[in-house]
């Protein structure tokens, strides 16, 4: 049985290519819902200059060697770029609805613009978006720590790892060991990264193989994960 899934409201688009979607990711409706529920897409960018985009990757990859996870920081920055842009911060995103207030945003964090007006503060939290619900429903679930940079981030690798170890595409994993095994293998140009893009686009966002929004989700998130690998290096 799978884990259950952050229900990240940013990355729920109908496909947007890396180099122009700039964070249609917000406007997304619960998986569930599929594609009919995706709202109009922004095209506006996050505040976020590319140095701080490098540093928040760099905390995303220590985060994720400090799990057992050394190469495989550059699939948790894919999916955190999909997500937010690597954004966490709703000063970092403005044009995006407010979550609670966060200590190391000194004001709200980021929060989902899918699942109802801000009003009714039902949106993902942060830079990978958890989402159980409204906010106080997710914070329930997930604890508080995913209103801090590390605690989102923390929350996200250890979710990924329970991701893997019960994907419905992943063979031979069984354990959380071995699922930061198996991640820790993959790279853009292996047959792991077909099955990781697959993996994500089901368990993470909630879109199945055979749904209308799947090829495009698809594209997204594997899109996502090549542009950082790009950007930041195969060294990072």
């Amino acid at each position: 049985m799978s884990p259950p899934r952050p229900r990240g409201s940013l990355a729920r688009l109908e496909g947007r290519a890396a180099s122009t979607w700039a964070l249609a990711v917000l406007l997304s409706g619960c998986a569930a819902d599929l594609e009919g529920d995706l709202s109009a897409a922004s095209t506006q960018p996050s505040n976020l200059t590319l140095a701080q985009r490098r540093t928040r990757a760099g905390l995303i990859r220590d985060t994720a060697a400090r799990a057992g996870l050394p190469r495989a920081g550059w699939l948790l920055a894919g999916l955190a770029d999909a997500e937010t842009q690597m954004s966490h911060c709703w000063s970092e995103l403005t044009w995006a609805c407010q979550g609670p207030y966060a200590a190391d945003c000194r004001g709200p964090v980021v929060a989902g613009a899918g699942d109802g007006p801000c009003s009714a503060r039902q949106g993902g939290l942060g830079m990978f978006q958890f989402d159980g619900g409204d906010f106080d429903a997710t914070l329930r679930r997930d604890g508080a720590r995913v209103l801090s940079l590390a605690g989102n981030t923390q929350a996200a690798v250890e979710f990924t790892l329970r991701m893997v170890r019960d994907s419905a595409y992943v063979p031979g994993v069984a354990t959380l060991d071995e699922a930061a095994a198996w991640m820790n293998g993959v790279t853009p140009d292996n047959d792991r990264f077909h099955l990781w893009v697959q993996t994500v686009t089901h368990h993470y966002n909630g879109c199945l193989p055979g749904y209308a929004c799947f090829p495009q989700r698809y594209r997204h998130y594997r899109d996502h994960a090549r542009g950082v690998w790009s950007e930041m290096g195969a060294s990072f």
